[in-house]
Parts: structure tokens; C-alpha cells; sequence
């Protein structure tokens, strides 16, 4: 399934962008539908997939939680990993997209949430508010020899536009676009990690889990 639902910008595009952009069509898709498991757009350099529980399934092929709303989400980040091959971590920072209503219409004000770290096992938690017209919008910064490179996605829950959609549960967030057959999420050692065939996966990766505020 190929879509512009996760759209390719640098930050100085971002909040002119993030107003502006409107959905290109509406996805007829049940809950948890298994025929794509993965978030796709022209060129990407990272990708997004959702634990439903048996497998991996794109955020396009749910339905958005709407009580999301009513307190806000807990966004825990935690288990960024990368494979022993030597090449550097793609995945550098995760930022969550603050809307706020200012004269001129709503502005994202972008909030550092996560920063790589030579440990596997750093925790970020952050609470986020949750809003039935915007929904939740965060960005990946990526290694680039550019002077920034970063990815934004944002998620609805109103369950009728092409945007990916928002509920509780942990989303993954791939560098690249890897194939997400029979892979698995598991906990070790209290860290959500991606396996295939009981190994860990040779993609980098980052766990996002996302719970009902209190």
C-alpha cells in the first residue's frame, strides 16, 4: 500500500506543512486488516508498523481511539535498537508536536522526547495531549549529512481520513522500510524487542508505547 501519509519534510517546512496538508483519500480498512503492515511514502527513510497482538499491521489499518481525547496519551520510548553491523544508528532524536491555537491558526511546537543514547535500556516517558481535530503528530531526526533530516507522522483517531490511525498500544518505528514478516514483539528484560524466528531482527528499530493518560 503506497500513500502520502507520512510525508518527507525538514524542519523549516514543518509547520507551514503540518496546517496545510490535507488527506488524498479514505482507506476502507477493518481493524487490524493484515494485507500491509507498514507506513510507506515516496523515498523514505524510516517506516511505521503496530503490534496488534499476532502481528504487525500498518496504523492506516485500525481504527483511532477517540477516549484517547478525554486525558491525554502516556508515550513511553524505550528498547531503540540497532544491529551489530557497525553502521551507525539512523534513528537520533523523537520529537512530539505540541498543538497549539495561536492568531494566525494551529501551530506545532515540537518537544524533545527521546534522544539516542549508547544504552538500549534508556527510558523516555512523556505525557501528550490528545485532540479529535489533530489527533498526535511526532518526528524522527535521522542521520543525514544534510543539516537536517527529519520525518513526520501524525496520527488521527477519527478513523475516516488516510492519516494513520491512533490507539493504545506499541507502535515500532523502523529505519528503512524492512520486512516485517513473522516478526514478533516480545519483552526482555522489561524492553519491548522485535524478533523473527526467536533472533533479534537486522533492522534498527525504535518502541513506542502508547497508553491512556491519567
Amino acid at each position: 500500500m503506497s500513500s502520502t501519509d507520512h510525508i518527507v519534510l525538514h524542519r523549516r517546512d514543518f509547520l507551514r506543512a503540518v496546517v496545510s496538508m490535507t488527506a488524498v483519500a479514505a482507506f476502507g480498512c477493518d481493524a487490524f486488516a493484515e494485507a500491509s503492515n507498514t507506513v510507506e511514502s515516496i523515498n523514505p527513510r524510516t517506516s511505521l508498523s503496530y503490534w496488534s497482538g499476532t502481528h504487525f499491521i500498518s496504523p492506516n489499518a485500525m481504527v483511532g481511539d477517540a477516549s484517547l481525547c478525554e486525558k491525554g496519551a502516556q508515550i513511553t520510548v524505550r528498547g531503540h535498537h540497532v544491529p551489530r553491523t557497525g553502521s551507525k544508528p539512523v534513528l537520533r532524536v523523537l520529537k512530539a508536536h505540541y498543538a497549539v491555537q495561536a492568531p494566525g491558526g494551529t501551530q506545532h511546537v515540537p518537544f524533545y522526547g527521546w534522544v539516542a543514547t549508547p544504552s538500549a535500556n534508556h527510558r523516555s516517558v512523556f505525557h501528550m495531549p490528545v485532540q479529535t481535530a489533530h489527533g498526535l503528530t511526532f518526528s524522527a531526526e535521522l542521520r543525514s549529512t544534510q543539516a537536517v533530516d527529519e520525518e513526520i507522522y501524525r496520527l488521527e483517531v477519527n478513523g475516516h481520513s488516510a492519516w494513520p490511525q491512533l490507539r493504545a498500544g506499541t507502535y515500532v518505528l523502523a529505519a528503512g522500510l524492512p520486512d516485517w514478516t513473522g516478526c514478533r514483539l516480545v519483552a526482555r528484560q522489561g524492553k519491548p524487542t522485535v524478533e523473527r524466528a526467536g533472533k533479534p531482527v537486522d533492522f534498527e528499530y525504535l518502541p513506542i508505547v502508547v497508553e491512556h493518560g491519567s
